[in-house]
């Protein structure tokens, strides 16, 4: 999808993917060794496996940005540490709204998804319909989260996450260049390195398949980090089977008017 939106995305986006990797881990491994320096990772340690019980008695989660700014001496320093951490959190919203509407209307455009998704305002160039709707359904949410908080506190959507979005896609990515239907694709492609006789894609796509099952049987099998609660594995469940279904239905729905869905998955779309 992202690929999609990008002009040139054969020369930029891969670039772009990777450039942002190298320096997020510089800058994170940076900021991760000097506050542990710091502060210590006995404490560090300690306070979070503190937080959220009684014992715990600081007014807020154990955080590098909490922690930093209790340390920090310049008012000027500590203003701007906090004011970047509430920008953080005030970007998330629009990313994530923009991310569904996107999906929800490309499906549309792909037959899969109802046709009024796909409505595109003349004049902003933007999917209004869509949008609208979802304001509607994430404002119905937000009530529902206020009224019952300790209860949502027990859904975690991680697992959903690392087996969907992730780990399938990385699985895709270890046959791509062997599958009848798509090895012409990769041969085609700009990057088709290979290292030892192996394309580059697969031994990527090995490795992030080994890390996600590693992450995601440690999150299903420990109590700790809170993503394996009943209500949490129901919910993944839910949302894997209702997508089956949906998807099942409208392709039926689709081959009753003449239109095979199947279509808009042979070949990548234009740029």
């Amino acid at each position: 999808m992202l690929g999609g939106q990008i002009k040139n995305a054969p020369r930029i986006a891969y670039k772009a993917v990777l450039v942002t990797v190298l320096i997020s881990a510089i800058v994170t491994a940076g900021l991760i060794y000097m506050v542990e320096n710091v502060i210590g990772y006995n404490f560090l340690f300690a306070a979070s496996a503190l937080s959220g019980s009684s014992s715990y008695v600081l007014p807020v989660s154990p955080s590098y940005n909490f922690l930093v700014g209790i340390l920090a001496q310049n008012f000027l320093l500590v203003a701007v540490l906090q004011v970047l951490f509430l920008g953080w959190y005030l970007v998330i919203p629009p990313v994530g709204v923009l991310l569904v509407t996107r999906v929800l209307l490309a499906a549309s455009m792909d037959r899969a998804a109802p046709s009024i998704f796909a409505r595109v305002s003349e004049r902003f160039h933007t999917p209004y319909a869509v949008t609208w709707i979802l304001v509607v359904l994430s404002s119905i949410s937000l009530v529902i989260y206020s009224l019952y908080a300790s209860v949502l506190a027990n859904l975690s959507a991680t697992l959903g996450l690392l087996l969907a979005p992730f780990l399938l896609v990385s699985i895709g990515a270890i046959v791509f260049p062997y599958s009848r239907r798509t090895r012409a694709i990769f041969e085609s492609s700009t990057i088709r390195y290979r290292l030892v006789g192996i394309p580059l894609i697969t031994i990527a796509g090995i490795l992030s398949t080994l890390f996600l099952l590693g992450l995601t049987y440690m999150y299903a099998t420990n109590n700790v980090y809170g993503t394996n609660s009943p209500f949490s594995l129901a919910a993944v469940v839910f949302v894997f089977v209702s997508g089956l279904v949906i998807f099942a239905v409208t392709y039926l729905y689709r081959k009753r008017e003449g239109v095979d869905l199947m279509l808009a998955f042979a070949q990548i779309p234009p740029e």
